[in-house]
């Protein structure tokens, strides 16, 4: 169902999977203005809001488990500049979606006994639709806009119910994501650009930019480009500093959402853009990536060998 035939004429038909997979993003979002205009029954709204959300996911696994993976992708009609609504599931991206709900019930469930603000439970209701909506969005340009849509509930997560250090730590998260996902973003730019002198129409489908003919220099460049903003997220060491700060000045539940979802998002960019987009390049730079990797793994268990505190450690490992 990649949508790019007969996309209009098939909205219709598919106009329920539309509304299914638009709710599973769109219901947090809903869900955290309530929270935000609940005063103190923001927890239960939140909460309510979260047990819904998993529900909703746990239906097209559920559906994987004893059916196999149905067809759950809807593709609109292209607007301006080629950017279509674009959403699917699939064995890559359920697994997440179904992770990221349910670590929302947990922490949410985990928060419920202390005394916190309406806005608290609205930020993570935000976080939550923003990382579903990035492992269900199959357009660049919708991709990006859930991506740099899990930085601002993250950033108030840290910066005003964290820790001692928190604003600190927040400015630090903020600065190195941000600055990895503009650079990432020139790089979306650039292949979406080539695509079109290419083939002489605009498009931000990832499937359809498989096929983007381009130099070496260009290709090595959006690579890179694209290595660097998921790295950023991953963390690749020498990326990574923001990651210590972050965990150990976020609140309990801030560093379960970090260290259970969003730090995933770095290593399904590459698996879902970087790899399909540029198969031999990705191939070619194996030994790096697995080198570069490689000394993640031995620094990073250094440095937790070394640490007195339990959330340093974890972020560390």
């Amino acid at each position: 169902d990649s949508g790019d035939g007969g996309a209009a004429g098939g909205c219709a038909a598919r106009g329920g999977r539309a509304v299914t997979r638009t709710a599973v993003w769109a219901w947090p979002f809903a869900a955290a203005a309530l929270a935000l205009a609940a005063g103190r029954a923001a927890r239960w709204v939140a909460i309510l809001a979260a047990v819904a959300t998993l529900g909703l996911t746990l239906t097209p696994l559920l559906a994987a488990r004893f059916g196999g993976l149905p067809a759950l992708s809807y593709v609109s009609a292209p607007w301006s500049f080629g950017v279509r609504y674009s959403v699917a599931l699939d064995g890559l991206s359920l697994p997440l979606v179904c992770l990221t709900a349910f670590l929302s019930v947990i922490v949410l469930l985990a928060s419920r006994g202390r005394s916190l603000p309406s806005g608290y439970w609205a930020a993570f209701l935000a976080l939550e639709g923003a990382l579903i909506g990035v492992f269900l969005a199959r357009d660049l340009f919708f991709f990006y806009i859930f991506w740099e849509a899990t930085l601002i509930p993250m950033f108030f997560i840290i910066g005003l119910w964290g820790s001692e250090n928190r604003r600190h730590a927040a400015l630090k998260f903020f600065l190195f994501t941000f600055a990895g996902s503009i650079v990432m973003l020139l790089g979306f730019l650039v292949l979406v650009s080539r695509h079109h002198e290419a083939m002489g129409f605009w498009t931000w489908d990832i499937e359809s930019l498989r096929a983007t003919p381009m130099s070496a220099k260009t290709a090595w460049a959006v690579f890179s480009a694209m290595v660097v903003g998921f790295g950023v997220k991953v963390p690749l060491v020498p990326l990574h500093t923001w990651l210590p700060d972050a965990h150990t000045e976020a609140p309990a539940a801030g560093s379960v959402m970090l260290a259970g979802v969003m730090l995933k998002m770095g290593v399904y960019g590459l698996l879902r853009i970087a790899l399909p987009v540029f198969p031999q390049l990705s191939w070619d730079l194996l030994p790096w990536l697995g080198g570069l990797a490689a000394v993640n793994v031995i620094y990073g268990a250094l440095c937790a060998m070394a640490q007195r505190d339990l959330k340093r450690l974890i972020a560390n490992s």
